[in-house]
C-alpha cells in the first residue's frame, strides 16, 4: 500500500506524566491537555485509513528552535513527543464509532521517529506518513536490517 499522510500544524508536545495534588488528585499540565483536545479535532478532519492491517509509521518533529542555547538537538525525548499522536490516532473514530486509523496500537510494527529544529521561515509542526503493510513482517525486518 501507498504512503499516506498529514502534517499536525502545531508545536509538538511531549507526553507529561500526570501531577498529583496534595489531596491525591491526578491531572495533565495545561499544555499536554490542549494539546490532546487539539489532535483530537484535527485528527478528524485529516484522511482515514481505516485497515485491519499491521502498520509502518514515519513521525518528523519539528521543534522550536531555543534562544538562547547552541544545542543542535531538542531536550525532548523522541519517545515521549510520539506518545500523543499515536494514542490520539488509536482513540480517533468517525461519525460511526468506526476507528479512522487502525485498533490499537499493537497494530504498528514498524515507528520511525525523528526530531530537528525548525528551519528559518519554518513553523514547528509534526509530520506523519503511515501506510498499512500488505506483507510479511518478515519481509519488513529482512529490508530494515538487511538480513
Amino acid at each position: 500500500m501507498e504512503w499516506v499522510g498529514f502534517d499536525i500544524k502545531a508545536e509538538p508536545v511531549p507526553a507529561s506524566r500526570p501531577k498529583v495534588t496534595a489531596r491525591g488528585m491526578a491531572y495533565y499540565p495545561a499544555r499536554h491537555t490542549a494539546y490532546v483536545e487539539f489532535l483530537k479535532k484535527y485528527l478528524k478532519e485529516v484522511p482515514a485509513l481505516a485497515a485491519k492491517a499491521l502498520f509502518e509509521v514515519k513521525l518528523l518533529f519539528v521543534m522550536p528552535r531555543y534562544k538562547t542555547s547552541e544545542s543542535n538537538t531538542h531536550r525532548a525525548d523522541v519517545d515521549n513527543l510520539s506518545k500523543l499522536p499515536l494514542d490520539c490516532m488509536t482513540k480517533a473514530t468517525d461519525e460511526d464509532g468506526n476507528r479512522r486509523f487502525w485498533e490499537d496500537d499493537c497494530k504498528i510494527v514498524h515507528l520511525t521517529v525523528l526530531k530537528r529544529f525548525a528551519r528559518e521561515g519554518e513553523e514547528p509542526h509534526t509530520k506523519v506518513r503511515l501506510r498499512a503493510l500488505e506483507g510479511d513482517v518478515d519481509d519488513l525486518v529482512d529490508e530494515a536490517f538487511h538480513q
